[in-house]
């Protein structure tokens, strides 16, 4: 171990406590942050939330630095996904990487039609789109702080969400392609109650 290793050891010993509170501080916050912007967002649709949040850190592949991201389970008439935004230090888009920091949101896990939302590449105020996927993205130093630029690709997203095609009317079972209509609402009235008391046995696959 050379001089200027052994030099920067014995600093990181000393300093290594106050170092990891300060990057578990700075991370909690960047979660919170995350987490009121995607309630926004979600809060008039198209998106409605399905489930619970979920936190991750960990590194965004060789070469790049780490990445923090929330998934949250979504649905949008019957066609459902996982929404991810995050933050990304050193992300890869295409045979480059960006350097700094971007905030990003994506769709992962998606049903065919809302991966159908295709933004151009160029969404308009700075957001991208990466051309690969669906992830839009803006560098963080275009924007007044963290929270704008999460707030505008998440905008972005949901926008073009907005616009994806719908789902088609659901066909009948027994005959592929004809339009099931809709069952009007039956009157029913109480059966006579039985001599014991029980009501009158049906079918096992009767209606309840």
């Amino acid at each position: 171990m050379n001089q200027a290793v052994e030099s920067f050891m014995r600093e990181g010993l000393t300093r290594y406590a106050e170092a990891r509170h300060a990057v578990d501080f700075f991370e909690s916050h960047v979660f919170q942050l995350l987490q009121d912007e995607v309630g926004v967002a979600l809060r008039d649709g198209p998106l409605a939330r399905r489930e619970p949040l979920d936190r991750r850190r960990q590194p965004g592949g060789s070469g790049s630095m780490w990445y923090l991201s929330l998934f949250e389970n979504v649905a949008r008439e019957g066609q459902n996904a996982r929404l991810e935004v995050g933050v990304w230090w050193g992300a890869p888009v295409g045979s480059t990487r960006i350097p700094g920091a971007i905030a990003y949101a994506n769709l992962r896990d998606a049903d065919a039609l809302l991966l159908k939302f295709a933004p151009p590449e160029i969404v308009g105020g700075g957001v991208l789109r990466d051309a690969k996927s669906t992830r839009l993205y803006v560098k963080v130093s275009e924007r007044a702080d963290l929270a704008e630029a999460v707030r505008d690709v998440l905008a972005a997203l949901i926008l073009g969400v907005a616009t994806a095609p719908t789902p088609p009317p659901t066909a009948s079972p027994d005959r592929p392609g004809r339009i099931t209509p809709p069952v009007p609402a039956r009157e029913t009235t109480a059966a006579p109650a039985q001599p014991d008391g029980g009501a009158p046995e049906g079918p096992a696959d009767a209606p309840g």
